[in-house]
């Protein structure tokens, strides 16, 4: 679980158990919505079910799919487990839940998400980090 502070085009996540901190871009992800609500600091990221043909000034329209920031799962094949092998002599298994869309965020908030290599062809190996999330559209 990954504490979270928004902003107007990028999710900041820290990962607490590897203490590192990570960025999703979710504004140019085609289906994707993102509403910001200035008042509350929340976002809101809602599934698109159409395709989004926007258009900005001087932006090349090139989407990202939405599997780039979201692992999506469908609900009827949930069985996500974790070993937490640094307890203490007890061997225990945490099952962890994936989040449904809309999403609403709130500053400061714990959301469960996917670490994964990326890189490592002639570059550096790194880690990247999508959303956790469960839709019948993915």
């Amino acid at each position: 679980m990954e504490q979270v502070t928004g902003g107007i085009v990028m999710i900041v996540l820290y990962i607490v158990d590897i203490q590192i901190e990570r960025r999703i871009y979710y504004d140019d992800v085609e289906g994707l919505n993102a509403e910001w609500l200035e008042t509350t600091s929340t976002l809101v990221l809602s599934m698109s079910t159409t395709n989004r043909c926007t258009f900005r000034r001087g932006w090349s329209n090139k989407w990202r799919a939405i599997e780039e920031v979201a692992l999506l799962s469908c609900p009827y094949n949930l069985k996500i487990t974790t070993d937490n092998s640094n307890q203490s002599h007890a061997e225990t298994e945490t099952e962890i839940a994936p989040l449904v869309f809309p999403l609403t965020v709130h500053v400061l908030s714990t959301i469960p998400v996917a670490l994964h290599a990326v890189g490592g062809d002639d570059g550096p190996l790194d880690i990247g980090v999508r959303l956790y999330m469960s839709s019948y559209f993915g």
